[in-house]
Order: structure tokens, then sequence, then C-alpha cells
């Protein structure tokens, strides 16, 4: 599920949901008031935006600005009531690293190889199903990742940290890739960026401290079925539920075409 945000001269923003995990990106366009005259490459420069994505995972619509409001999220919630939801945006898989190779190549993953999840690892889970081993997708020669076309087209591009693509990502693909990787790292100020920054602390594996057997929640709610499946009707109950904070029917939607 993800959220965008696109900030021009005339400062707008954009939130976008897409499956299992939440993008922000923001989008920042400058302009040069010198009057003396420029080159071709200095009025690119300064024509293209900046971009901030921000992913986080697993938390589905469950949001005020998709009519939702289990959770108080007020900085998402001004974002939406400022920019633009994509509400009819959708994952081509329930999980998150299809869904990935996906976003990084713009192809359907079962055309490439890359629906299966999680195949460059758990090799006795391979060989038990049949396979012969551990595996990639195989994106074609002519595909590249949409950081490396973002750099092709003058584009400083990070990413901080994850990638899950089920393929190893070229080196072709990122300015820089890491811990470290950032924006500001750019050689030169005026450079476009697109710089992706993922947070997990959404994702589903934060249900576990250290093990399956050592759960964050409360006392009694790892007990058994009976009492997991109580929640559903304690978080289900309109009466349990706090006010929108956004009405959906407050939020722009994108125009037409």
């Amino acid at each position: 599920m993800r959220k965008a945000q696109l900030s021009g001269r005339g400062r707008f923003s954009t939130l976008l949901k897409v499956s299992s995990a939440l993008l922000l990106l923001t989008m920042v366009c400058t302009c040069d008031s010198r009057q003396e005259p420029e080159s071709a490459v200095q009025r690119t420069t300064q024509s293209k935006p900046n971009i901030l994505w921000l992913t986080c995972e697993d938390i589905s619509p469950l949001l005020a600005a998709f009519g939702d409001s289990t959770a108080n999220t007020p900085n998402l919630d001004r974002l939406a009531s400022q920019g633009v939801r994509f509400p009819n945006t959708f994952s081509v898989a329930g999980v998150c690293a299809p869904s990935r190779n996906c976003i990084a190549t713009g192809m359907y993953p079962i055309s490439i190889g890359g629906h299966h999840m999680r195949t460059q690892g758990n090799v006795a889970r391979l060989t038990e199903l049949g396979l012969p081993g551990a595996y990639g997708a195989l994106p074609p020669l002519e595909a590249k990742m949409m950081s490396q076309i973002m750099r092709e087209n003058g584009y400083f591009a990070t990413n901080n940290r994850k990638t899950d693509y089920q393929f190893e990502a070229p080196r072709t693909a990122w300015d820089e890739l890491g811990d470290q990787a950032h924006w500001r790292h750019r050689p030169d100020p005026s450079m476009p960026f697109f710089s992706v920054f993922n947070m997990e602390i959404t994702h589903e594996s934060q249900v576990w401290r250290t093990s399956k057997t050592f759960l964050r929640f409360v006392p009694g709610f790892e007990t058994n079925a009976a009492d997991r499946d109580a929640w559903a009707s304690h978080i289900e109950a309109e009466a349990e539920r706090p006010p929108l904070t956004v009405r959906p029917a407050d939020v722009p939607l994108p125009p037409v075409p």
C-alpha cells in the first residue's frame, strides 16, 4: 500500500495506494530566474522535479483517507487532504516481492518468472517442491529498472535500502544503494534526484519480537485462535472506532482521463 505526494510550482501532493505497501512520492520543482542564456542541459535539469519515494508495507487501505479510522494517522491524513488519492489502484500480487518485481520493471511478474515468493533462497523448500534450487526472475534484455531509466534521464537515483525484486538488481539501477543511500550525496546540488526510502516498521515481520513464540501483543493475545478471533468483533464494532479525521468525500480524486 502506498502513498504519494507531488508538489510543483503550484505545490500539490498525491497519495497513491498500491497493494501491501504504502508509497509517499514528493516532487519539488524549482526554476532559475537568471536572465542569461541557458544551455539545453540546464533547461532540462530545471524542468525535472525531485522525487522522494517513501514506502511502507502490509497496511492495506486501513487509513482514514480510504474510509477506515481504526488507526490514528494525522500526518498521512494531512497529505491525503492536500493531495490526490488513487483508490482504484491494485497490486499484481498479494505479497511484497512479486509486487516489487512489477514496480521495478513495469512487467507482470508471471511474465518473467517473478510471481513465486522468494525463490532466491529457501533452497531446501524449493528442492522439496521438485525445483532444482534457488533461482531468480529473468527480465528480458530490453527491460530496464525504473531507477535506471531515471538515471538515464539525468537523475541521481538512490535506494535506502530494501530491494527484494526477485532478481539481482544490475549495477546500472542505482547511484547509491544501502543504509546510507541519500539524495544529499548527489555530486551536484542542482541535479534532480529520485530517492527511495523503505520503512519496515509496518512490515508483518514486526509482529514477532524475537520469534513466533514471543509476541509483541498484549498478554493473552497469543494463547489460542479463539482469543485472536475475538479481536475481530472488537475492531469491527463501529462504536469502538474513532471518528474519521479526513472524510473520504473531502479528499480529491484524480482527474478522469
